[in-house]
This record gives structure tokens, C-alpha cells and sequence, in this order.
């Protein structure tokens, strides 16, 4: 469902929020770091140009 033109936003996992008891993970925080514009799409991947603060790293997550 991915089409040329599209917004993305771009996110990265900040801290995880934890239970003291049990250790066990309530919730992650994601702080927003920019935004991409599909620029491409074939049968199997979608490419796009990103602005945003800093560079993207592997674990960051693309939403709408």
C-alpha cells in the first residue's frame, strides 16, 4: 500500500519504561527524528528521501 509521494514518519526508541518488580517492560518511548518521502516503490521495497535531526540508524522505526 506503499505509493510514491507518501509521508512517513521516523522514529527512535529513547528509554524503556520497566516494571521494579518483576523487571518486565511497560512501554517503550519514541522520540520523532525527522520524516521520509517515498520516492521510489517496486514489487518487494519503497525508497524515499529523509529530513530530519540525525542520520537514521538500524532499530529506527517508520510509522504514519
Amino acid at each position: 500500500g506503499v505509493k510514491i509521494g507518501d509521508h512517513y514518519k521516523v522514529a527512535r526508541t529513547g528509554r524503556s519504561i520497566t516494571d521494579p518488580a518483576t523487571g518486565r517492560v511497560l512501554r517503550r518511548v519514541e522520540d520523532e527524528i525527522g520524516e521520509v518521502v517515498i520516492t521510489d516503490v517496486d514489487e518487494g521495497s519503497a525508497g524515499g528521501k529523509f529530513t530530519g535531526q540525525s542520520a537514521v540508524k538500524v532499530g529506527d522505526r517508520v510509522k504514519q
